[in-house]
């Protein structure tokens, strides 16, 4: 007997109860690496209680720019579980045009895939009010305005399975999930 899913936190508990050894593929040195079903769920849950213990709240704003890979699903559901907005910013746009998007949408975390993406939005933070956090996807940054992804996801540790799945669970489908920004803005 199949059961209803009405929000995207939901969809994503439901699609991990499904074990997999492959539940992600990412290409690594020209071939795909798979990433299990555990791990995912254990990011996801992990980056989720960071983001809460960096104040996200229900309804807050997280920016996303980056490409497609393993860490947009991890950050994406992450942010739904928590309750707060993931706001995708197109990776090929100039820095004034991310940091009016960041701003606009009152984002509380900027993570940007690399560190050209990130400088753009550092060089403008005086922009961004509301950023408490800067996040950095792949490699380091000596800006102590910035933590990489997976200290951020290390800092999550120890989240408590069950408080994940009762926040997860308290997502309405009348809450906001994504901000989608156009060309046109």
């Amino acid at each position: 007997m199949a059961t209803s899913v009405s929000t995207l936190s939901e969809l994503f508990l439901k699609a991990v109860s499904y074990n997999k050894p492959d539940c992600l593929l990412s290409k690594v040195g020209g071939t795909y690496q798979p990433i299990s079903t555990a791990e995912l769920v254990d990011r996801v849950r992990r980056l989720s209680k960071a983001l809460r213990d960096l104040g996200i709240e229900k309804g807050d704003r997280v920016a996303l720019m980056s490409e497609n890979g393993p860490h947009w699903p991890t950050v994406d559901f992450a942010t739904l579980c928590a309750g707060a907005v993931l706001v995708p910013i197109y990776p090929t746009l100039l820095p004034d045009q991310s940091t009016y998007i960041a701003n606009n949408c009152g984002a509380k975390v900027v993570i940007a895939e690399t560190t050209k993406h990130l400088e753009g939005l550092l060089s403008n933070a005086n922009e961004l009010p509301d950023v408490r956090q800067f996040v950095l996807i792949k490699g380091k940054s000596g800006d102590p305005r910035v933590i990489n992804l997976d200290e951020l996801i290390e800092r999550g540790a120890g989240v408590d399975p069950a408080d994940f799945e009762e926040r997860a669970r308290a997502v309405q489908p009348d809450d906001l999930a994504t901000f989608i920004y156009t060309s046109g803005t």
